[in-house]
């Protein structure tokens, strides 16, 4: 059960950085981030596809995921549980040491994906 909520809480978070994004709005940062530049920047898109589409992708396969007794589709599911965990590092590193900002939307993002992969695993 708390997989299913934790990959909703994932789907929301991407899903309102989507839209915020493409109505081109500012995002409500916390005191001294500045996390519009960590989202804006040109890390934020992955293979020409931007992160939060990506997010929305995997919260949505792991809720989905979550439902199925299937074999593969478990498999698949902690597959991706270990490449969102790399994705997350690499992200992580990329605003830590070469943006040099905070954002409390990937700081969460990635909360979330670590719990998944426990959840998962």
């Amino acid at each position: 059960m708390f997989l299913k909520i934790i990959s909703l809480v994932g789907l929301l978070l991407s899903s309102y950085i989507l839209i915020k994004k493409s109505k081109n709005k500012k995002l409500v940062c916390l005191i001294n981030e500045k996390c519009n530049i960590v989202l804006d920047s040109k890390y934020s898109t992955t293979l020409g596809i931007r992160n939060e589409l990506l997010g929305i992708f995997y919260y949505l396969f792991i809720f989905v995921s979550s439902f199925t007794t299937y074999n593969l589709i478990i498999n698949l599911s902690k597959i991706s549980a270990i490449v969102s965990i790399l994705f997350s590092i690499y992200l992580a590193y990329i605003q830590i040491f070469k943006i040099k900002q905070a954002c409390m939307y990937c700081y969460s993002s990635y909360l979330i994906n670590i719990l998944i992969l426990i959840l998962i695993l």
